[in-house]
């Protein structure tokens, strides 16, 4: 069983990839096609997961969290 939100986005993205061709009225397309509501959060998250994946591109990281190495900065080198 898949997500509940990449259930819904996948057979909406691919309608409009299918009717679209590649470039910027597709893309407006897929902004119009956007059926969660607000474009925030784990649903939006999805979409444009599910998008990168259909149009063949690679995924964005959607982890906000900065990737850090703690306080290493502040000790003294070896």
């Amino acid at each position: 069983m898949g997500s509940r939100w990449r259930d819904i986005a996948a057979p909406i993205i691919a309608k409009v990839i299918t009717d679209h061709p590649p470039g910027k009225e597709r893309r407006k397309a897929l902004i119009e096609a956007y059926p969660f509501g607000d474009r925030k959060y784990h649903p939006y998250k999805i979409w444009l997961d599910e998008m990168a994946k259909q149009e063949g591109r690679k995924p964005r990281n959607t982890n906000n969290k900065q990737k850090t190495h703690g306080d290493q900065h502040l000790l003294p080198s070896s």
